[in-house]
C-alpha cells in the first residue's frame, strides 16, 4: 500500500508540474496574483517532495523501453519546432521575440566594433517604449512626430543606422539624459552576443534559433546526466524528459519564440552536474558561464560553490567572469552597470506578477523581504550540506524554490521564467522518489582507505 501511494504521489507531483506550466502559459497577462501564488506552491512542493515508501524502482524492461521511446518522440517533436524556427529565420530573417532580435543585433554591433551595453545604445526597444512617461516627466522629449518616430525606429531596427538611433534618443545636453540614455542597451550577459556574433557571420538571422535549439537539446541532456549523477536509475529518467516536454513553457519560449533564458539554464544544468560529480573547476566555469548569460537565476548557483569550498572552483568562477565581463567593463562600465544591474530596480512592473497589485511602499518592502529570505535560504542550504547528510534531491529542490523566490522578488513574471522552476521541480521530484543516497558521486569517487601504516 505504501508503494502504491508513493507511485500515486509521484504521478500527482509530475502532473502538477505539467498542469501548472500549462496554466501559466494560458494565463499570462492580468493573472499576476494567481501566477505568483502558483509558482511559489510549485517551488515549495518540489523542495518538500519525499517518497512515503523510500526509493522506488522502475526496471521492467518493456515499460522502460516504452518510456524512453515516448521521451525521444516528444523530444523529436520539440526538435521539429526548433528546426521550423531556424528555417523561418533563414528564409525571412524573422525572429519572433524581442529577446532573440536583441541578441542578433547585439552580436552585429559587436562585429561592427560597437558596445551593445554602451550609453546611448538602443537595443531594448521595449524599455524605450515603456519609459516614455518617465522621459516626458524629465523633459527628455525627442521632438519627433509619430510618423517620423516610426520611420526612425524601423530604419534603426532594419539597418542599425546610427543617425536614426541618435535621433530617437534624448538630447545629450539635457541634465537627466546621461542616466536615462544608459538604460536602453542589451539586457542579457555578454556570452550571448559574443557567441551569436561568430555564428551570425556565417548563418545570418538563423544563428539565433539554431543556437537556441542546440542549447535546448544540451540542456535536456545535462538535466538527464544530473539525475543520473544524483543516483536516479536510467529507467526513471525518461519520466523527467516526458514531463518537461509536456510542460509547454520551455519549448514554446525557447524554440518557438527565441527567449534567451535557455542559455543560462543550460549552463546551470552543467554546473549542477559538476557539483554532483565533484568537479570543482567545471563547477566554477559553468557558474561563470551562467552568470555570463543572466544574473538570475544564475546567482542561485553560488551557494553550490560554498558547500565544498575549493580554490579551483573559485578560480574557475573568477577567471570565467573576468574573460566574459572584463572587456565590457573596460569598454563602458557605466553602461554595463546601468543595463545589467540598475535596470531591474527601475523597470516598471506589469500585471504578470503580484507586484502590479501592490502599493509602492508594500512592493518595495515585500521585494526586499523576499531577497532577504532568499539569502537566508541559500545560507541554510550551505549549512545543511555541511552539518548533516542531505538527500540527493536537495540541490534540485533548493534551485526550484530559490528560483520561485527570485521570480517573486522581480518586477514581472513572464513565460520565459517558468522553466526556471518547472525544470528543477521535475528533477527534485524524480530524485526524491528514485534518487540514491546523499553525495552518491562523492562516495563513488572517494579513494579507498589504505591499510598501510
Amino acid at each position: 500500500m505504501r508503494r502504491l501511494s508513493a507511485w500515486l504521489l509521484l504521478l500527482l507531483l509530475l502532473g502538477a508540474v505539467v498542469l501548472s506550466g500549462r496554466f501559466l502559459k494560458a494565463h499570462d497577462w492580468e493573472w499576476g496574483r494567481q501566477r505568483s501564488l502558483l509558482v511559489l506552491l510549485l517551488g515549495a512542493s518540489a523542495f518538500l517532495a519525499r517518497s512515503p515508501a523510500g526509493r522506488l524502482e522502475l526496471r521492467a524492461r518493456p515499460l522502460v523501453a516504452a518510456l524512453w521511446l515516448l521521451a525521444l518522440g516528444l523530444t523529436g517533436r520539440d526538435l521539429i519546432t526548433g528546426v521550423e524556427s531556424v528555417r523561418r529565420a533563414a528564409s525571412t530573417g524573422d525572429i519572433r521575440l524581442d529577446q532573440g532580435q536583441n541578441t542578433l543585433r547585439a552580436g552585429r554591433l559587436l562585429r561592427r566594433g560597437q558596445d551593445p551595453y554602451a550609453r546611448w545604445q538602443l537595443l531594448d526597444l521595449e524599455a524605450y517604449s515603456t519609459r516614455l512617461r518617465q522621459r516626458d516627466a524629465a523633459g527628455l522629449h525627442v521632438g519627433l512626430e509619430p510618423r517620423a518616430l516610426r520611420f526612425h525606429v524601423d530604419r534603426w531596427w532594419r539597418e542599425l543606422d546610427d543617425a536614426s538611433r541618435l535621433r530617437l534618443l534624448p538630447p545629450a545636453e539635457a541634465p537627466a539624459a546621461r542616466a536615462e540614455g544608459a538604460l536602453y542597451g542589451y539586457k542579457y550577459g555578454p556570452l550571448l552576443p559574443l557567441v551569436t556574433a561568430a555564428v551570425d557571420a556565417r548563418l545570418g538571422a538563423a544563428s539565433v534559433p539554431l543556437l537556441q535549439l542546440v542549447l535546448y537539446l544540451g540542456w535536456l541532456a545535462l538535466l538527464a546526466l544530473s539525475l543520473h549523477a544524483a543516483g536516479v536509475e536510467s529507467g526513471a529518467i525518461p519520466l523527467g524528459l516526458i514531463a518537461l516536454s509536456l510542460e509547454p513553457s520551455a519549448a514554446r519560449n525557447y524554440l518557438e519564440l527565441s527567449a534567451s533564458d535557455v542559455w543560462v539554464l543550460a549552463a546551470s544544468a552543467g554546473a549542477v552536474l559538476a557539483f554532483l560529480r565533484q568537479r570543482p573547476v567545471w563547477l566554477g566555469l559553468c557558474a561563470a558561464a551562467a552568470l555570463g548569460c543572466k544574473a538570475f537565476p544564475a546567482a542561485l548557483l553560488l551557494p553550490l560553490l560554498f558547500v565544498r569550498p575549493s580554490r579551483a572552483s573559485f578560480l574557475g568562477l573568477g577567471g570565467g567572469l573576468l574573460a566574459i565581463y572584463g572587456p565590457f567593463l573596460w569598454w563602458d562600465p557605466a553602461g554595463l552597470w546601468a543595463n545589467l544591474v540598475r535596470w531591474p530596480s527601475v523597470m516598471a512592473p506589469d500585471n504578470t506578477g503580484w507586484v502590479w497589485y501592490a502599493t509602492p511602499p508594500v512592493r518595495a518592502a515585500a521585494r526586499a523581504g523576499l531577497l532577504i529570505v532568499l539569502a537566508g535560504f541559500s545560507a541554510w542550504f550551505v549549512h545543511s550540506r555541511h552539518s548533516a547528510p542531505a538527500s540527493s534531491t536537495l540541490p534540485f529542490g533548493f534551485l526550484a524554490l530559490g528560483s520561485a523566490l527570485a521570480i517573486l522578488a522581480g518586477a514581472a513574471f513572464h513565460g520565459n521564467y517558468v522553466p526556471w522552476v518547472t525544470s528543477w521541480a521535475v528533477c527534485a521530484v524524480l530524485a526524491a522518489f528514485f534518487g540514491g543516497p546523499a553525495d552518491v558521486s562523492a562516495s563513488a569517487q572517494a579513494p579507498s582507505v589504505s591499510t598501510k601504516k
